[in-house]
């Protein structure tokens, strides 16, 4: 995207917009709804990993709920407007924004591989760092750097 700078971004948000409603959403809820079945099955509920799993599950569901969704509505509707600057601008908070869920959404891929326990503190330690760097990085790390340069 950067080499190829904003029609490229626009395509990116297009594809991850497409990607969202067609293939995320849907296959997110069946591995909610399987996995809540095989857990219910083997009597799972109390295991750190699988909590650890739900919890992941929330914070991508929200992210998409209370932020990707609305913002991308937003750039749609700068982009019908003519504004093209703005939704780019707009567009690239949104970038970071799905790069930090992408993030989470290997942490939890991760969980579900290796299941750790309380005993595996290293691994969680490992889960946590992966989460707080990419929250600095992709969250606060470009606000933090606008500001600088501003």
């Amino acid at each position: 995207m950067r080499a190829k700078g904003d029609a490229e971004l626009l395509k990116t948000l297009d594809m991850m917009n497409f990607l969202g409603k067609t293939w995320f959403v849907p296959t997110s809820m069946l591995t909610l709804v399987f996995g809540a079945i095989t857990t219910t099955l083997g009597g799972l509920w109390l295991e750190l990993w699988v909590i650890i799993g739900l919890a992941g599950f929330a914070s991508t569901f929200l992210t998409g709920l209370l932020l990707i969704e609305p913002t991308g509505r937003r750039i749609g509707e700068f982009l019908q407007a003519g504004q093209v600057d703005k939704g780019i601008e707009v567009g690239k908070d949104l970038i970071r924004i799905g790069k930090f869920d992408y993030v989470v959404m290997l942490v939890v891929v991760a969980d579900m591989v290796l299941k750790p326990s309380f005993a595996d503190l290293w691994m969680l330690a490992i889960f946590a760092v992966a989460i707080a760097a990419a929250a600095y990085f992709f969250l606060f790390g470009g606000k933090l750097q606008q500001a600088a340069t501003a």
